[in-house]
């Protein structure tokens, strides 16, 4: 059964955040929100905020936010849509699993639509991604992670770098991923009325706007369409009534076609990116845990490069 918190957290969404997002016209106005309810109900404080800075790499640079816990790092990308979010509204969540995890976390601020459409965002991805390697880290000391789209962004870069021979990072996590931009999936019909948070009939919209036009099956978008041939190990979660049950049920089924170790995480009636609310609730605390325990565990398991 649930815990008394959670339950409450459940109907906010579900009463509250779902029709609110349904209902605000543009994505300034879905920005402002966010912007507000991280700076209230989700604070990351000093201790996350982390620090500003750049990766560059061939004349191209990409914003992040570092959050500095050790020498091995979680490069992040947070969710929105592609359209909203940003390092600051996920710096708490990314602060929370960098310090269990005992790793840097840093967060990519990479260029959201429909001002930067596909393909700026994987763009700003790999970017980071080369940097980190310039620098002289090794891949075997990065791990991926995202959540929504952003881990479907992490996903799309991992397509990305089995595509080339850039060395393999030590593995990836991804928060209920959107990773079929095509919308094929049948929980988005057969959980749109039970999702707790995210409006079905606004996803194709922000999708657009994050496509602009572009093909909704190239793996650069939906990596579910990916080839991850070298694939690390990967850990996927998603809630069991989410609209995205589908993209991280087939993803993983991606993933193991291609070889690689996979574990999901389904869990029972919790919202959207349930790790996000870690400090409201048992079960998001949990939740968040265990990612950071299978991040120490991507890290602690590599051969030395």
């Amino acid at each position: 059964m649930s815990s008394f918190r959670l339950r409450i957290i459940n109907g906010f969404l579900r009463h509250i955040e779902r029709p609110a997002l349904s209902k605000l016209p543009e994505p300034a106005d879905i920005r402002r929100r966010l912007n507000f309810q991280s700076r209230t109900l989700f604070r990351p404080g000093r201790r996350y905020r982390g620090v500003a800075g750049s990766l560059g790499v061939d004349g191209r640079s990409v914003p992040v936010r570092e959050i500095e816990q050790g020498k091995q790092v979680i490069l992040y990308f947070h969710g929105g849509a592609y359209v909203f979010g940003s390092p600051l509204t996920h710096a708490k969540l990314l602060g929370q699993i960098a310090e269990q995890a005992g790793a840097k976390g840093v967060s990519v601020d990479y260029r959201l639509a429909p001002e930067h459409p596909f393909p700026a965002a994987i763009d700003d991805a790999l970017t980071a991604y080369q940097a980190l390697l310039e620098s002289g880290l090794t891949s075997n000391d990065i791990v991926l992670g995202g959540d929504s789209a952003g881990g479907g962004l992490a996903l799309a870069l991992l397509a990305r770098i089995c595509a080339t021979d850039l060395p393999r990072p030590a593995g990836l996590f991804a928060l209920s991923p959107w990773t079929d931009l095509t919308l094929s999936g049948a929980s988005m019909q057969s959980n749109a009325d039970i999702e707790l948070m995210l409006p079905p009939e606004r996803i194709a919209e922000a999708r657009d706007y994050y496509l602009n036009g572009q093909d909704a099956a190239s793996p650069l978008a939906s990596p579910l369409f990916g080839s991850f041939n070298g694939a690390p190990s990967c850990y996927l979660t998603v809630g069991d009534t989410e609209i995205l049950l589908d993209d991280t049920l087939r993803m993983a089924q991606v993933l193991r076609d291609h070889g690689a170790n996979v574990t999901v995480n389904v869990t029972r009636h919790t919202p959207h990116v349930l790790p996000f609310f870690a400090a409201l609730a048992p079960e998001a605390k949990a939740a968040l845990t265990e990612v950071a325990q299978v991040v120490r565990k991507m890290l602690d398991t590599q051969p030395i490069a």
